[in-house]
């Protein structure tokens, strides 16, 4: 249906009314002799209908015969709306321009989509890509994308497969992650021990390669010799080998969190700015003038890329919004003070303690000048195996 309209939109087409006493005769005579009329009804004495442009006249000598008169009340269609306006030359020429700038626009890269990244994230691979020259904008001719997916694979180590799409204006890069194997060995294949990194009661120990010297259930004191990494075979001949083994224990563990009760802090001014710009490509266009100070702010950017009937387009809306600051220095509580180093040594745990099973806690804080320290010392499950190289004498 879409398509017909379509056509009777660029042919142009008439409506009509007709009046008199013959009116029915006058349409059965029309369409019997091929002239198409659609959307045919009947308004008081009158009927109404349409006709492409070109049939209307084709009309006139059934409505002689038939003693109907017709009446034009409505012109649609293209030859029309080209009539109305053929005097204004600026209108057909943006016309013409702004299509043959779509159809150059549509030799650049507007949106690049990246899908199935999980360990790897989607900036290092835009980043990768970015390298070869594709990114928002790129000439799109210009790009190889069998030769981007193989140096994309050889810069990233842990993708095991890319797929780069280019659909219109739009990229769709497809990856797969590889399955990476567990760092058990070093590349280092230097002789060398196995000792113990932290006073502790060993609860586990798995040799992978060397001479275990204790057992689970013993407890060992930090540098104690855990495995050796020289062994004596059968025949009495001596090797030096680099020790491997994970060894569990039951240990202390030692952190430290320090928060100086002196602080510089950021006090809203309650002064707020939001500057807009366009975006297009890699070029920004203010959209409003912008006042230049040297107070200091925090800026918060939002990007709102601009779609044209569904289709994404390389521009878009950004919106920052500007909160003004003052600085000032304020003097912390021992409470507020202490208050901050947990969540700091929270922090620790989060980032350094990821492998290691905490037991219990014990915190111990104290102002010492101008800094409050808190030290907390755990009872954990622990790996304390420390590789200490082998030293031989040439």
């Amino acid at each position: 249906m879409f398509i017909v309209k379509l056509l009777r939109f660029l042919k142009g087409y008439v409506k009509f009314s007709a009046g008199g006493v013959f009116i029915e005769r006058f349409f059965n005579l029309a369409v019997h002799h091929g002239v198409p009329i659609w959307d045919a009804e009947k308004k008081d004495t009158e009927m109404a209908g349409c006709t492409p442009a070109k049939s209307y006249r084709r009309l006139r000598p059934y409505a002689r015969r038939t003693h109907v008169y017709l009446r034009v009340t409505e012109r649609h269609g293209l030859p029309f709306w080209l009539r109305r306006y053929r005097r204004r030359i600026g209108l057909g020429l943006g016309a013409v321009l702004f299509i043959a700038f779509l159809f150059g626009m549509g030799n650049f890269i507007w949106d690049i989509e990246v899908e199935g990244c999980a360990e790897v994230s989607e900036g290092e691979v835009l980043d990768t890509l970015a390298e070869q020259g594709m990114r928002i904008g790129a000439f799109i001719p210009a790009l190889d994308a069998r030769d981007l997916e193989r140096t994309t694979l050889l810069s990233i180590k842990r993708l095991a497969w890319i797929a780069v799409n280019i659909t219109g204006s739009t990229v769709t890069v497809e990856v797969r992650e590889r399955t990476m194997p567990p760092e058990m060995y070093l590349d280092d294949d230097k002789p060398c021990n196995i000792v113990a990194r932290a006073t502790g009661h060993i609860l586990s120990i798995d040799v992978y390669d060397g001479m275990g010297m204790i057992r689970a259930g013993d407890t060992v004191m930090e540098g104690d010799l855990i495995v050796s990494g020289i062994i004596e075979d059968a025949k009495g001949k001596t090797r030096i080998k680099h020790a491997r083994a994970k060894v569990v224990a039951r240990a202390k563990y030692t952190a430290q969190a320090e928060v100086p009760m002196t602080q510089t802090v950021r006090e809203p001014t309650g002064q707020n700015d939001v500057h807009i710009s366009l975006k297009a490509f890699s070029a920004e266009l203010p959209l409003f003038w912008k006042r230049e100070t040297e107070q200091p702010y925090e800026l918060c950017r939002t990007m709102t890329p601009v779609s044209f009937l569904g289709f994404s387009t390389p521009f878009a809306i950004c919106r920052d919004e500007i909160a003004y600051y003052r600085e000032k220095t304020i003097q912390l509580t021992e409470t507020e003070a202490k208050e901050q180093a947990i969540e700091k040594l929270g922090r620790i745990e989060e980032e350094s303690m990821e492998d290691i099973k905490i037991l219990s806690r014990q915190l111990a804080g104290k102002k010492e000048g101008g800094v409050y320290r808190l030290t907390a010392e755990y009872q954990c499950e622990m790996e304390i195996g420390r590789e200490q190289e082998i030293l031989i004498n040439s």
